[in-house]
């Protein structure tokens, strides 16, 4: 793979009509913002709703934005200030996509914020690796940048008691909530379909009820002992489910984070139980709308603990990592590969948008 920053990229973009992504040429700045920013060179692609609901739903700007959130390559320009990564290094990295004409993930080089770029495991795959950052840095947020709670490094036997909940545990976010929850010590109770318990259960969770189960919040609540639950994360935000977060919590009250923005009745059903949703992209620092509705203040202080979160927890989590078995401490998510080019993208998208896929991340190897 060549080293040089190239003048002019291949890139998956969205159409204007709503139709199929469309592959086109597009001319690449790989010198803005020198200080801080990596040229990587893509090697595969990641794939998440939010590239659907952008490019053929109604978050689209109707304008030729540059799809992808996330993607693996290599190194090719890594400026001085940048020091965890150098060039050449094999790295992953996660960009507020679907909202640029001329930067994105799904294309031949992405300028990525060196904030926001990570130093990929030699044991670790294209596959695994292109798939990882979207769902984790969303659980990342949530768990530690907006709960606060103990990271992993932090483990302490005193939050043994206090029980999480995570509802949609087979998604990807959920996936990577169960296990940093795990990581970090805290009680996890999951919730996914029956399918799949046996291997939420492997990543930590104590226990794990079917979302199709009518008395799902008893059981629930049942398994959460005295203590209750106080937290509770819906990464599936669908069907109901943060009415029945909302309803899992215990007595005392509590929180519940969604991935999507709650009603405002969910928002008013219960006055002890503070409803929230958070945004993964504030990671990026900077200010911006999101879905053509919803505006978000530049959060430097995101960027900054995401930064720290790459340098300081992500290492001792990835460490060891064996392509398909994942480390001691953290596993992978089971992989599906769409295509084997950029045009492989068209093919996610329909996917993504048809449903017709389940407990796997879609990637698109496009070298």
């Amino acid at each position: 793979m060549s080293s040089e920053v190239p003048a002019q990229i291949l890139a998956a973009c969205a159409s204007p009509s709503l139709g199929a992504p469309v592959v086109k040429e597009i001319a690449f700045n790989g010198t803005a913002h020198q200080s801080s920013h990596v040229v990587v060179r893509n090697t595969a692609v990641g794939l998440n709703p939010t590239d659907y609901k952008h490019a053929r739903g109604d978050w689209s700007s109707r304008r030729a934005v540059v799809l992808g959130s996330e993607s693996v390559g290599i190194a090719v320009r890594v400026p001085t200030e940048v020091e965890h990564i150098k060039q050449g290094d094999r790295v992953a990295g996660l960009i507020y996509g679907a909202a640029d004409e001329t930067n994105g993930a799904a294309a031949q080089a992405t300028l990525y914020d060196g904030a926001h770029v990570w130093p990929v495991p030699a044991g670790m795959s294209d596959e695994e690796a292109a798939g990882f950052s979207l769902a984790h840095f969303t659980a990342v947020q949530t768990l530690y940048l907006r709960w606060n709670l103990l990271k992993p490094s932090q483990r302490d036997p005193s939050v043994a008691n206090h029980t999480i909940l995570v509802w949609g545990a087979s998604t990807a976010v959920g996936h990577h909530a169960v296990q940093l929850l795990s990581q970090s010590g805290y009680r996890v109770i999951a919730v996914a379909s029956t399918a799949r318990h046996e291997a939420i259960l492997r990543l930590g969770a104590v226990a794990c009820f079917d979302y199709k189960d009518g008395d799902v919040v008893d059981k629930i609540r049942r398994a959460a002992g005295d203590n209750g639950i106080r937290a509770a994360y819906d990464t599936a935000a669908s069907n109901g489910s943060t009415d029945l977060c909302i309803d899992a919590i215990g007595p005392q009250g509590g929180k519940v984070m969604s991935t999507l923005p709650p009603s405002e009745d969910s928002i008013k059903r219960r006055s002890d139980v503070a409803v929230e949703f958070c945004l993964v992209y504030t990671l990026m620092g900077y200010k911006f709308t999101f879905a053509n509705a919803f505006d978000f203040p530049a959060q430097p202080e995101d960027r900054a603990r995401a930064s720290q979160w790459i340098l300081n927890e992500l290492p001792m989590l990835l460490d060891g990592w064996k392509q398909g078995a994942g480390s001691p401490r953290y596993k992978p998510q089971q992989v599906r590969v769409v295509g084997k080019d950029l045009d492989g993208i068209e093919l996610g998208i329909e996917i993504l948008r048809s449903g017709s896929y389940q407990a796997e991340k879609l990637v698109c190897r496009i070298v």
